[in-house]
């Protein structure tokens, strides 16, 4: 909503700004923060109360019609109204657009009410009034509920003593001379940046402070003031001060059989595969058919971060390319969000984020 202002890009061209001298890192976090605090503070001079807004626009055009038909009001003033009227219902739809995170929906008639059917449904379904704890007992108190679920994550994302037997590099001969090959831990320049920025979603956000992709790619302007502090980072990552670019290779480093969440494939092929195995399944042969359906319970929080690693190591990853995943994998800390609080503070073990 904030960027459809006329004024959006002087207000952050004026709060960027920093006078001590921090590292890279310090110096984001902090221009990120004080930017929020004055957007928040432009907002509610700016935009105030959005809904009261709208009712206050449409009241206007009304008044502005009857005093026209009265030869009141010029028709230039009214114009000027209903122009007004279109801005406040743009910025109200906008905002609860966002509100209620709906990344995809039809273009069409303004959808209001549809957005507020599901920030209604949202709210209900992230409210937890009860749970049931691992031993069957019913917890209904928000600090009981609190604790099980800080106690239940802790447990799962932390490693237990596993015995596992190594990789056979064998297994990935085929293309070891390809990932030998690429140079995924030198520093990136501000072209490549850009483009792995314009290849995230608009809505996409690394945390609750609220900076979504598009706050950094929208438009040239933004990115001429922001820019400097945003590849110091990560040029800063890849120097070893605590990512890496690996997306385009996707295609030659997983297999072909793995179709969901690479780009340029789709998990239908592999959907539509299953039901025609299913169709076939009751065909007469010798032996005769069976099917297993195996499903890895929280396979992406168990997962074992000693065998990720030697799991790049066989494959040929660079050195320094595995450092920035080791880093990166060390470098966490956890919350559980239970109602709109934060409850907890603890490091895992295992799992990926």
């Amino acid at each position: 909503m904030w960027n459809l202002h006329p004024n959006f890009i002087n207000e952050i061209m004026n709060a960027w700004t920093i006078n001590d001298d921090y590292g890279p890192w310090i110096k984001l976090w902090k221009l990120k923060k004080k930017v929020a605090i004055h957007l928040r503070n432009w907002n509610w001079n700016t935009f105030g109360d959005v809904n009261e807004n709208l009712k206050t626009a449409q009241n206007k055009v009304l008044c502005t019609e009857e005093d026209f038909q009265r030869g009141l009001k010029t028709e230039i003033e009214l114009h000027k109204a209903n122009e007004e009227l279109l801005a406040q219902i743009t910025y109200h739809e906008t905002f609860l657009k966002k509100k209620a995170a709906m990344t995809k929906f039809t273009e069409g008639d303004r959808n209001s009410s549809f957005f507020h059917v599901c920030i209604n449904f949202k709210r209900k379904c992230n409210m937890i009034l009860e749970i049931k704890n691992s031993e069957g007992i019913k917890l209904t108190k928000a600090d009981d509920i609190a604790l099980d679920a800080v106690n239940f994550f802790q447990q799962l994302f932390n490693t237990h003593p596993t015995i596992r037997t190594c990789i056979d590099a064998n297994l990935f001969a085929e293309g070891f001379d390809y990932v030998s090959r690429l140079t995924l831990d030198q520093i990136p320049l501000e072209d490549e940046i850009r483009d792995a920025l314009d290849s995230i979603d608009d809505d996409k956000t690394a945390g609750p402070n609220g900076y979504t992709a598009k706050f950094y790619k929208s438009f040239k302007s933004y990115w001429t003031v922001v820019k400097q502090e945003v590849i110091s980072v990560i040029q800063e990552f890849f120097r070893g001060n605590n990512p890496p670019r690996i997306q385009p290779h996707l295609q030659q480093l997983v297999c072909a059989n793995q179709t969901a969440f690479i780009k340029g494939r789709s998990i239908f092929d592999n959907i539509l595969l299953a039901q025609e195995m299913l169709l076939d399944l009751d065909r007469k042969c010798r032996r005769g058919n069976a099917i297993y359906k195996l499903d890895i319970k929280k396979a992406y929080d168990a997962i074992n971060w000693n065998f990720i690693l030697e799991t790049l190591a066989v494959r040929g990853f660079a050195e320094g390319f595995t450092m920035f995943i080791k880093r990166w994998l060390l470098c966490n800390n956890h919350s559980v969000l239970i109602n709109g609080s934060c409850h907890g503070f603890f490091s895992a073990s295992r799992g990926i984020k």
